[in-house]
């Protein structure tokens, strides 16, 4: 078993919270850049079935 410091465990604590906070900023930013440009898209049904 790995035992640290509480001042150890409270600097891994912060450090791994803020890399996590960092990875799910990246994966987030471009999905919610991208919903207001798919709600105001006109409505195109039927393009990729070849209908008019």
């Amino acid at each position: 078993m790995t035992f640290q410091y509480i001042d150890q465990y409270i600097v891994l604590s912060v450090i791994g919270i803020t890399l996590f906070s960092i990875g799910l900023g990246f994966y987030a930013t471009p999905s919610t850049d991208a919903m207001p440009a798919v709600l105001q898209a006109p409505a195109r049904r039927g393009d990729a079935t070849g209908e008019p």
